[in-house]
């Protein structure tokens, strides 16, 4: 993504959406294509509860 913005002169905000989201659904792909098994049953509400559930597996 970033180098295609480089070849297209834009300029991509990560901060912002919706290039926040898209770095969490890499962050989740990677987390599940290369961790470990693991058995967890925690519902989930939120987009800010995924992601602490997730800081705290990768601990």
């Amino acid at each position: 993504m970033k180098k295609l913005a480089q070849e297209l002169d834009f300029k991509i905000d990560t901060n912002q959406e919706p290039y926040q989201t898209l770095q969490t659904l890499k962050k989740i792909r990677n987390d599940m294509a290369h961790s470990q098994p693991i058995e967890k049953d925690t519902p989930i509400k939120s987009k800010e509860q995924l992601v602490m559930e997730m800081e705290l597996w990768s601990k």
